[in-house]
């Protein structure tokens, strides 16, 4: 049984502009939040988000510099994730970009 077809992708994006650590880490965290996410602050260039519906949740790690961000998979219940191929349903693909959407959104506020 494979998940539909779809990849458990990491999502690797630029940062325009000279941001430092802080006002990223605003800018992912709003985003986040904004999109109903829990985030947690791991170590000064990582965070971990998670989102939850009725009977699914996935969690992500975030880590970001200066010139970029990464949202990694990093666990999930009930999206049926498959380790051997990278699949998973396609509610993680709906999250993932909207997350990432909102994180360009506020990326772009901040001076």
């Amino acid at each position: 049984f494979t998940a539909c077809g779809h990849r458990a992708e990491t999502i690797d994006n630029k940062i325009a502009g000279n941001k430092d650590s802080e006002a990223i880490e605003k800018s992912i965290t709003l985003a986040a939040r904004s999109l109903g996410w829990t985030v947690q602050p791991l170590d000064g260039q990582t965070m971990e988000a998670t989102i939850k519906s009725i009977d699914e949740s996935l969690t992500v790690l975030i880590t970001y510099t200066p010139q970029s961000y990464v949202i990694q998979y990093k666990d999930s219940i009930n999206l049926d994730f498959d380790a051997r191929d990278n699949s998973i349903k396609k509610q993680y693909i709906r999250w993932v970009e909207d997350l990432d959407e909102r994180i360009q959104q506020e990326m772009k506020r901040v001076k």
